[in-house]
């Protein structure tokens, strides 16, 4: 089974384009396991370290569960990557403890072999905060699960936070798609890469 991973900043359009790509690859005859952000709240865990293992645990999960299921692709709306992201973005600002620290970085890493297409979705922090309102009409803001959490969503933050996914990106080669592209093109270069990658491992 092949996982495929979209990571970025809020409001890229991650759930929309997991979505698209799972029907698509639907129609070419896979089976495809949506996996979405789990509705994990904050206020139910016991602190932020907590709160990190309940949503690790969460995704560990659901590839298992794929996977018993015969399923050819797993597509997560966030996953190991963008955990990492988050995790190291709390331990800079004194959130978690450096022991928790190093522990949940190990057992997020462990898992980075078998995502097969990890795929950063940039787009600009200033698009971020203008599509917010539109995400709640839609029904696609999940901010009430991070009740009483720091969201990072002032522009500042996102700043921070969007440099922090570009360094993942040239850390670990990262694939790219501009969010900011309409959402038709956007799927069409997500097929393209799933399909190349294919090709290339066919090929060996």
């Amino acid at each position: 089974m092949k996982t495929i991973e979209f990571l970025g900043l809020s409001r890229a359009g991650k759930t929309t384009q997991q979505e698209a790509l799972a029907r698509l690859l639907d129609s070419e005859g896979y089976r495809c396991a949506r996996v979405s952000r789990p509705p994990i709240r904050f206020s139910d865990c016991n602190g932020l370290e907590d709160f990190h293992i309940q949503l690790f645990g969460a995704f560990v999960r659901a590839r298992q569960s794929a996977e018993t299921a015969g399923c050819d692709f797993a597509i997560y709306e966030r996953g190991f990557y963008d955990r990492l992201v988050l995790l190291d973005a709390d331990a800079e600002q004194g959130l978690v403890s450096p022991t928790f620290y190093i522990g949940m970085h190990q057992r997020v890493t462990e898992q980075f072999p078998l995502v097969t297409y990890p795929i950063l979705f940039k787009l600009t922090p200033e698009t971020s905060l203008a599509r917010w309102d539109e995400q709640k009409r839609k029904g696609l803001d999940n901010s009430h699960l991070c009740a009483g959490l720091d969201m990072r969503d002032s522009l500042h933050e996102l700043k921070s936070l969007g440099e922090r996914y570009t360094e993942a990106q040239i850390k670990y080669g990262l694939l790219e798609v501009d969010s900011e592209l309409p959402q038709a093109e956007v799927v069409a270069r997500l097929s393209g890469f799933i399909k190349r990658a294919q090709l290339v491992e066919v090929s060996k």
